[in-house]
């Protein structure tokens, strides 16, 4: 039975988002939770319907796979949900050849019967919904909020999409349907250190192998608890470099889940996941950055691969980009000097002299004293704005007891 595959998971799985989420379907409102790839949204929907569900005041769920979909439409949608409902009743799946669930009104008629028939509030969990999101119109979301307010308060719909509902259809398609979401819209983050602890636990049970103590903290590290990242990371730990971030690159699993994230981000993401992460709503609200840094060494040796080996500033615009790429940064007088000397001795080691005479040119510098510390802050500065890992820089490089190296390409 599918529930077999949760049976194993801790009780407090995803803790938090799963105290949150049961209490709103409980409560009859409808949830729309967004995750980029890897995240683990299908293991938390399915651990909601076949675990957090059982518990005593938990609302009724019935999961829906729409990637399993015989097609992106909404008579598919309609005979699966109505085929769910029916199967999370029962705890027995109809043949999938029954007609009378290709149409709305069998839908509609599946929730009436079971909502008749149980005094817990029924909660449809839809994964995977991004492709029916983008192909349906307007009439398929008037239907499910219509069924929604025909059985306000006991009906609820949780959605599962990489994306939030409205970077996938227009306004005008989406309306009433979007209103139900507005107030509660949940981005799933990463791992909270105890589940990702107990995800590595248990992939090394699969696997029949252990993890010593350094290297399960060095997997956390460089996963940034990802749960799709960690998985890769764990399946090719022998053959990377745990003080290379970017030798875990040529590893295709992890590549792979490197680039599934890269592509679920918007342009502006990618652009910001480039120079200040932090600056970003999509990249803060997925947990992908960490303050002023991307939230794994790996990752972000993955989007400066992406970004390209270019470093290149516009004297006269002031302009920085990165592989072709605009970064949304503006430079002050200091910094712009010192990317521009630096620049024009790129992969070269430059003395702190040479910098310090190069930035601050006038003689009166040299009598007030300008130090190495004030020198290091402004290369701290400019690494801010144009590193995608300023806590490991790529492209200013510190060379220890001289200066610094300006790697360009």
């Amino acid at each position: 039975m599918a529930s077999e595959v949760w049976s194993h998971h801790p009780d407090d799985y995803r803790g938090q988002e799963v105290r949150r989420i049961l209490d709103l379907l409980q409560a009859g409102e409808c949830v729309s939770l967004i995750a980029v790839s890897g995240m683990g949204k299908s293991n938390l929907l399915g651990f909601l319907a076949y675990r957090a569900s059982q518990a005593k005041g938990a609302p009724t769920c019935a999961l829906l796979d729409c990637n399993r979909l015989a097609a992106a439409s909404a008579e598919a949608f309609y005979s699966a949900a109505t085929r769910a409902i029916r199967e999370m009743a029962s705890g027995e799946s109809p043949s999938s050849a029954d007609p009378s669930g290709t149409t709305f009104e069998s839908l509609a008629s599946a929730v009436s019967d079971h909502l008749h028939a149980s005094q817990r509030p029924l909660a449809l969990l839809l994964d995977g919904l991004d492709d029916l999101v983008r192909t349906a119109d307007r009439p398929f979301f008037n239907n499910l909020r219509a069924l929604r307010d025909r059985h306000k308060f006991r009906l609820a719909y949780l959605t599962a999409s990489r994306r939030p509902l409205t970077d996938l259809a227009p306004p005008e398609t989406l309306r009433e349907f979007h209103d139900l979401f507005v107030a509660n819209q949940i981005w799933l983050q990463p791992l909270a250190e105890d589940d990702a602890r107990w995800a590595l636990n248990r992939y090394a049970e699969r696997r029949r192998t252990r993890f010593r103590k350094a290297e399960v903290e060095a997997l956390l590290r460089l996963s940034g608890r990802h749960p799709g990242l960690l998985r890769a990371l764990a399946a090719g730990w022998e053959e990377g470099n745990e003080e290379r971030p970017d030798s875990w690159l040529a590893l295709p699993a992890v590549a792979r889940e490197c680039a599934l994230l890269w592509d679920d981000l918007p342009q502006e993401a990618r652009v910001a996941a480039c120079t200040r992460p932090g600056n970003d709503a999509t990249l803060r609200d997925s947990g992908l950055a960490l303050g002023d840094r991307l939230f794994s060494p790996v990752f972000a040796a993955y989007v400066a691969a992406q970004a390209g080996p270019g470093l290149r500033l516009d004297r006269k615009s002031g302009e920085v980009t990165l592989g072709g790429i605009p970064l949304q940064v503006e430079l002050t007088a200091k910094e712009h000097d010192l990317l521009a000397y630096l620049l024009d001795h790129a992969n070269a080691i430059c003395e702190k002299d040479d910098l310090i005479r190069a930035v601050w040119p006038e003689d009166r510098v040299f009598v007030e004293g300008i130090r190495d510390d004030s020198l290091a802050q402004l290369v701290h500065r400019l690494r801010t704005k144009v590193e995608p890992d300023p806590a490991q820089p790529r492209f200013l490089v510190t060379v220890p007891g001289r200066g610094y190296r300006l790697a360009a390409s």
